[in-house]
């Protein structure tokens, strides 16, 4: 197999992971029986713009986490939410874009200062 292959496959599996990450949140945020209030506005918000931050710094792709939030989001929606939650997944792929931003022009900037 060769590097090339084998970085794409690295990437799809951490992918595919990452969806199931957005997943997991989204069950567990219902199994635990969380303030919905809170969980929406609060703890689901940081932790899609943590991911978005983690996987530019993996991956150095831009798009690749928002979009692995949009689709864990669109399968919570069917699976755990109804569709009027359907906003809230759009809101959550775009903070996960602002986290991806933040970690694009944080590596700029120690790739400037180093």
């Amino acid at each position: 197999m060769s590097l090339s292959i084998q970085n794409w496959v690295n990437q799809l599996i951490s992918f595919v992971g990452m969806i199931i990450i957005t997943i997991g949140i989204y069950s567990l945020m219902m199994s635990f029986g969380w303030n919905e209030f809170q969980s929406i506005l609060i703890i689901y918000p940081i932790a899609v713009f943590v991911i978005g931050l983690v996987y530019y710094v993996l991956c150095k792709s831009l798009w690749i986490g928002p979009v692995a939030i949009l689709i864990g989001g669109i399968f919570s929606v069917f699976l755990f939410m109804n569709t009027s939650f359907w906003i809230w997944t759009m809101i959550y792929t775009v903070i996960s874009l602002l986290g991806s931003l933040v970690g694009k022009a944080v590596r700029q900037y120690h790739k400037q200062n180093a």
